[in-house]
């Protein structure tokens, strides 16, 4: 071979050699960078605290608890709702302190624990002020919801929706069917203003925390419970009761609110997830409000309860009181609690 051929062949080699190199370099290089990006961790999840004064098995916990499930769901894992029932973060009059404080992140409200805070809202503890089933909970929710938005955002509360509510009963060891029937009975009621419907229908009203009121049944300490079956479901009033009168008025109202502080930390798209979540937690809740409700029934009557609904004119009576009361809370009721009253009139059609 002449010295030019070797020469040529030696730089030949050298070349592909050269080129073998650079292209696994390249190769390694662009595998190393994208090994990156599959490696590279996920930001962790945003962690809520939720308040929930109802047991873990009750109607309301079963439903928190399926609440949290699709919170997760909906932001693809970016947010976990952790639920603490029972009362076991803060109990029910602490809690819109420590929604408005931030220490919480989100709770289940009930209104007569908010109302002293936030009197707007004061027309709901009116028992019969708004006629209620469960037929008529989405067109409730779409009057009252607007309203409440805007009463709660001046407390630097985010008010997420109400809760499908059920209705009062009369729970305790005297039937009634009337209210003469209250006349000389102790009644345990959860506010002011039940307390003041009582009083018109003849019993005497008294306040005790419901996680109290078994232990007082059963020492007669009071005669009777005006509360909602829901309730007397979650804290099994009926195994120390021998009636449950079942009204069509509805239970105080509640719902769920986030706090303010809370809210404006998330990402819109973990707002958004968040009110997609709602509307699920809703129509569970439903579902097992029928199923409770049937179950309520079963076990009132396998303790020997004598458990009843009231018929449209036993209704009637005792939702007599309502105007008396809405005009005595007039002078009492802010601007955005006289919208309520004027949704009420819609809702009463």
């Amino acid at each position: 071979m002449r010295l030019g051929e070797k020469r040529f062949f030696a730089f030949l080699t050298t070349a592909v050699f050269l080129s073998v190199l650079l292209l696994f370099g390249c190769a390694k290089t662009t595998g190393t960078k994208e090994e990156a990006k599959k490696e590279e961790p996920k930001p962790s999840p945003v962690i809520l605290k939720m308040a929930n004064q109802n047991p873990e098995g009750s109607l309301h916990g079963q439903s928190y608890s399926y609440f949290a499930q699709q919170v997760e769901k909906e932001s693809n894992g970016q947010i976990k709702v952790q639920v603490y029932h029972s009362g076991s973060l803060v109990q029910d009059p602490d809690v819109i302190d420590a929604i408005m404080n931030g220490t919480v992140d989100i709770a289940h409200f009930q209104n007569a624990y908010i109302s002293t805070t936030i009197p707007e809202t004061l027309p709901f503890e009116i028992p019969g002020a708004c006629s209620y089933n469960m037929d008529k909970f989405d067109k409730f929710a779409t009057i009252t919801t607007p309203i409440l938005q805007k009463i709660f955002s001046k407390y630097g509360v985010v008010y997420i929706g109400a809760i499908p509510p059920s209705t009062l009963v009369f729970v305790g060891n005297k039937e009634v069917h009337k209210p003469a029937d209250l006349k000389g009975t102790i009644v345990r009621t959860a506010s002011k203003w039940s307390g003041e419907a009582v009083k018109l229908w003849g019993g005497t009203p008294m306040t005790i925390p419901i996680a109290d009121v078994p232990t007082s049944l059963e020492r007669k300490v009071i005669d009777l419970v005006n509360t909602s079956w829901a309730a007397t479901q979650a804290f099994k009033l009926y195994e120390v009761s021998k009636y449950l009168a079942i009204t069509d008025q509805m239970e105080i109202y509640a719902g769920v609110i986030f706090s303010q502080k809370t809210w404006d930390k998330l990402t819109k798209e973990q707002q958004e997830a968040i009110k997609r979540a709602f509307p699920k937690l809703t129509e569970f809740h439903k579902q097992k409000t029928i199923e409770s409700y049937q179950k309520l029934l079963a076990d009132a009557k396998a303790k020997g309860v004598k458990a009843y609904e009231l018929t449209p004119d036993e209704n009637k009576e005792f939702a007599k009181v309502s105007k008396t009361l809405l005009e005595q809370i007039k002078g009492n009721v802010k601007e955005g609690g006289q919208e309520l009253m004027k949704a009420f009139e819609e809702l009463n059609k």
